[in-house]
């Protein structure tokens, strides 16, 4: 993607923001221990999904956001039954009326309870589980947020309250927290760039940088995960505890940006494509791709696969299962081992496999 340059902007102030957030930054260039795993499609009633966008399993039930084919999708989340994946219902409509939305942050389910928060005139809507498995697809409340809010990426429950991750404006905050009453509670941090970083942006003006440093988000406790989308970084952030707070640059690098005459080309690098805390360990599925024209040819076998990395909360990088498809999301079941993914490029979308015991 090029976007044409625009005037330059003074970088004295990007470079007082260069922080690690407290606590401290993790090397992950070290030899990390590969296990190669299979994945197998999950047979279902899933054939006219469009591209899945998430998956979320809770005992019985299967949630996933389906982005459509183009005109297709009059309703953004859908809900299964599991394992059997029996279609169930089709709710969050899109479009913009009282109870649509053009697009949303995420969601959250609840033991009675979906919440999914939307970015377009931002607000919660709050359903009924019950009544999402009887098929009533009106939310049960909906509870509008300040504009401000309209940002809003990754939206997760923390034990305090919800967040979600604002990469439109540095000056906003990295992590954004809001109550279940329609306020903005807290912002934390900035994007965690070294001086060193700046060799990366490629002369880019600096209000770019919250765009190329977007995230996928996770939420566990009170701790806050981020795994950049456009490189090979992931933040650890502990709510009640900063001095807890992590930064894992991995071997590809932070997000990077080239200049191509008088504009300039982002995503160069493909990073984070999904997050999930289980117990005390992070799952971070990760995506080698490559755009530059030289690395292409190398680079065919190794885009056709996805890693999914385990880390601790110290940012110690564990293990790193190498996966035979290019998947886009995932979610853990409670056995810890038994995987359910998505992978858009494929015609049954849904596939899982098992981590093989430690």
């Amino acid at each position: 993607m090029k976007i044409h340059a625009v005037a330059f902007l003074c970088t004295a102030a990007l470079l007082g923001g260069f922080v690690s957030c407290g606590g401290g930054t993790s090397p992950a260039g070290r030899e990390v221990p590969e296990v190669a795993v299979h994945v197998e499609p999950l047979p279902g009633d899933t054939l006219m999904l469009g591209y899945i966008g998430s998956v979320t399993v809770r005992d019985s039930l299967l949630f996933l956001v389906d982005y459509g084919r183009a005109g297709q999708a009059d309703a953004l989340v859908q809900l299964y039954s599991y394992p059997a994946l029996r279609p169930l219902c089709r709710f969050v409509s899109r479009g913009k009326g009282p109870n649509e939305t053009l697009g949303i942050s995420g969601y959250v389910v609840d033991d009675d309870s979906v919440r999914v928060f939307t970015m377009v005139a931002p607000r919660m809507f709050v359903y009924g589980l019950a009544d999402l498995v009887r098929g009533t697809r009106l939310p049960a409340r909906v509870i509008p947020y300040p504009e401000e809010c309209g940002e809003a990426a990754g939206f997760c429950r923390t034990d305090s309250g919800f967040v979600f991750g604002s990469f439109s404006d540095e000056s906003t905050g990295r992590i954004v927290q809001i109550d279940s009453l329609g306020s903005v509670v807290g912002r934390y941090y900035s994007i965690p760039y070294r001086p060193e970083d700046v060799e990366q942006l490629g002369g880019a003006p600096g209000n770019m940088i919250p765009y190329l440093w977007q995230a996928t988000v996770a939420a566990a406790g009170e701790t806050v995960v981020f795994g950049t989308k456009l490189g090979d970084v992931l933040e650890i952030y502990n709510l009640r505890d900063s001095t807890r707070n992590r930064v894992v640059r991995g071997p590809n690098g932070p997000p990077e940006v080239k200049r191509d005459g008088q504009s300039f080309i982002f995503g160069l690098k493909k990073g984070y494509r999904d997050l999930k805390i289980v117990g005390d360990r992070i799952y971070a599925l990760y995506r080698y791709e490559q755009q530059s024209e030289e690395d292409e040819a190398d680079s065919a076998e190794e885009n056709k696969m996805s890693v999914l990395r385990v880390f601790d909360f110290d940012g110690n990088w564990l293990k790193s299962y190498v996966l035979d498809r290019p998947l886009g999301c995932f979610d853990m079941l409670a056995d810890g081992q038994t995987v359910v993914a998505g992978d858009p490029t494929a015609e049954y979308q849904l596939c899982t496999f098992t981590l093989p015991e430690e």
